[in-house]
C-alpha cells in the first residue's frame, strides 16, 4: 500500500532502522535516532542498486515520488542513475575547482593586505567551545589532527566521522555545511545575501562595485548566527521553525 503524508509524517522510531515502502522501489527509512530519509532500490545490470532521494521533511512524499519517477526514467533510458548521480558530482567538483583558485588568490591577497576577518559566535558555538577548551585548549588548534596534534582536523575525519553516524557519501559531506548553511540562512530565514557572503569571507561589493569591508555587518551578522544556531536547536528539537526576514540596510 503507498503511503500517506499523515503516515510519513507520523512514523516513530524503533530500536532499529525500519523501511516504510511506497512503490516502485521508494521507501522511507526511519532510523532510531528519529531521521528519515527516502532511498530508491533498483536493479541495474542484473545488480540490485540504492540511491539517497533525499531527506524528510526537506523532502515530502510527492517530491521524493516525482525524483523517483525521473531516476525510473533516467533507468528506462539504459543510463545507471548511480553513474549518472557520479558523473553530474565530478562535474560539479571541477567546475569548483577551477573557482577555488580565484577564491585562494583573492583570500591570499587580502592576508597579505592584512584585512580581517572577525566571526561573531552565538551563545551556543561559544558554549561548545568552551566544553572543548579542556581538550585542546593548549593546542594551536582548535579542531586538531587526530594524530598529528600540530595539524588541524582534516576533511576526510569530518567525513569519516558522519559515515560513522550513518550518514551516505551521497547525503552530506562535512565541507557540504558551509554551501547547506548558506542556503537555508537565504532562502529559510530570509537573510540578505550580503550579510551571509560577509560572514563567510567572500569578497562583497555594493551597487558601485565597491568591495565592503570585511569588519562591516558586524551586528547583523551577529544577529544572524544567534537566528541560526537557535534554527538548529530547534530542528534538533523538533519544533516548528517560522521563517524571518532580516535586510541589509
Amino acid at each position: 500500500m503507498p503511503l500517506t503524508d499523515a503516515a510519513v509524517r507520523n512514523a516513530k522510531p524503533s530500536e532499529k532502522p525500519k523501511k516504510l515502502a511506497d512503490g516502485g522501489g521508494l521507501y522511507l527509512e526511519v532510523r532510531p535516532e528519529g531521521g528519515k530519509w527516502w532511498r530508491w532500490r533498483y536493479r541495474f545490470a542484473g545488480r540490485e542498486k540504492l540511491l539517497s532521494v533525499g531527506v524528510y521533511p526537506d523532502i515530502g512524499l510527492g517530491d521524493a515520488r516525482a525524483k523517483r519517477d525521473e531516476l525510473r526514467k533516467l533507468l528506462a533510458s539504459g543510463v545507471d542513475p548511480s553513474v549518472a548521480r557520479k558523473s553530474a558530482k565530478l562535474t560539479q567538483h571541477a567546475d569548483a575547482a577551477n573557482s577555488f583558485e580565484a577564491l585562494a588568490r583573492e583570500w591570499h591577497a587580502a592576508k597579505l593586505q592584512g584585512a580581517p576577518h572577525l566571526v561573531p559566535l552565538p551563545v551556543q558555538a561559544v558554549t561548545a567551545l568552551r566544553e572543548l577548551e579542556p581538550l585542546t585548549g593548549r593546542c594551536a588548534y582548535v579542531f586538531r589532527g587526530e594524530r598529528h596534534h600540530d595539524r588541524p582536523m582534516s576533511e576526510n575525519t569530518v567525513n569519516a566521522a558522519l559515515r560513522a553516524m550513518g550518514f551516505a557519501a551521497d547525503e552530506v559531506t562535512g565541507h557540504g555545511f558551509r554551501a547547506t548553511a548558506r542556503t537555508m540562512l537565504v532562502e529559510r530565514l530570509g537573510f540578505d545575501e550580503t550579510i551571509v557572503e560577509a560572514q563567510l569571507a567572500h569578497s562583497v561589493r555594493d551597487n558601485l562595485g565597491r568591495a565592503y569591508n570585511r569588519t562591516e555587518f558586524i551586528d547583523q551578522r551577529r544577529a544572524m548566527m544567534t537566528a541560526w544556531a537557535n534554527y538548529l536547536d530547534a530542528l534538533a528539537q523538533g519544533g516548528k521553525v517560522v521563517p524571518i526576514a532580516i535586510r541589509a540596510a
